[in-house]
């Protein structure tokens, strides 16, 4: 236990009840979509199993990490809660990436050259995302098998396994994505920043996924520790509090949000009118990574 824990989270119970409890509303809306019974999709042109396979994964992966942000929020822990946005925000821009209609890959603002043969399909970039994993298998095993200390744990992996997969990845997506995917170590063979821009996620990417990356890289000393002007006498914040709360609560309900509103919208579950219920009591208005 952390000092003062215990009167921490009574206080911001108190002071949160109504944010936490909107929190909960809007996790069990999204989880509701997948497991009230049978998913019944309306509207599948353009996709197939796989597209289905990867969004419903990423899906439940961001339903996931809401409810650890959501957690770690009502214990005070504001600060590990705002870093795992980040995770939700990269999550977020996968299933943005699989399941929008239409995407055009850019790079520092100039248009990638289209893959000939290949046109970038939503059932493309779903096996393009399921390539890059068979990808970074690969790349676990080649650096374990060069580390000193780690050759004989190399050989616990299914290298034989790994090996079909990259294969069977390389058949799918062709040679020129299987070659820009391994050159950027990412699923759509751009950075982060240049698919969030590609997919109108700028903002949530300059304030959001910024800001997350403060704690994941330790450059937010000032949250635990200052020294006095003069004496350089250090007062240490070990006890949880409210740091980054408000801020966490918003952020990542406006990126559950968007999932909510990507799968509902490709798949034809008819929430539409709950969705902008919730995009009301957030306070904001159109979120800027349609489907369309």
């Amino acid at each position: 236990m952390l000092p003062d824990e215990q009167i921490v989270r009574a206080e911001l119970q108190a002071r949160f009840a109504e944010a936490f409890q909107g929190m909960s509303g809007l996790l069990s809306f999204a989880a509701g979509l997948v497991t009230s019974g049978e998913i019944r999709l309306t509207q599948l042109r353009g996709l197939d199993p796989a597209v289905v396979q990867v969004a419903l994964g990423l899906y439940v992966k961001a339903c996931k990490q809401f409810r650890s942000i959501l957690a770690l929020c009502e214990y005070g822990l504001g600060e590990d809660a705002h870093a795992l946005t980040r995770n939700l925000f990269e999550t977020t821009v996968a299933l943005v990436f699989v399941l929008r209609h239409r995407v055009t890959l850019t790079s520092q603002g100039k248009t990638l050259p289209r893959v000939r043969g290949k046109p970038l399909t939503a059932k493309l970039r779903a096996r393009l995302y399921m390539a890059n994993i068979a990808f970074e298998h690969q790349r676990t095993l080649y650096e374990w098998e060069r580390t000193k200390g780690l050759k004989h744990a190399a050989k616990t992996l299914d290298k034989k396994g790994i090996s079909e997969r990259v294969n069977a990845a390389e058949k799918a997506i062709g040679q020129e994505w299987s070659k820009r995917l391994k050159e950027r170590r990412t699923y759509s063979g751009t950075t982060l920043k240049d698919l969030a821009l590609t997919l109108r996620l700028a903002q949530a990417y300059a304030t959001l996924y910024r800001s997350a990356s403060w704690s994941t890289h330790a450059t937010d000393l000032p949250q635990f520790v200052r020294l006095a002007p003069r004496a350089g006498t250090p007062t240490l914040y070990l006890s949880p509090g409210d740091a980054w709360v408000p801020q966490t609560i918003r952020g990542a309900s406006l990126l559950l949000v968007i999932c909510i509103e990507f799968l509902n919208e490709r798949f034809g579950l008819g929430h539409e009118q709950r969705i902008q219920e919730e995009k009301h009591r957030l306070g904001f208005g159109r979120t800027r990574g349609r489907a369309s």
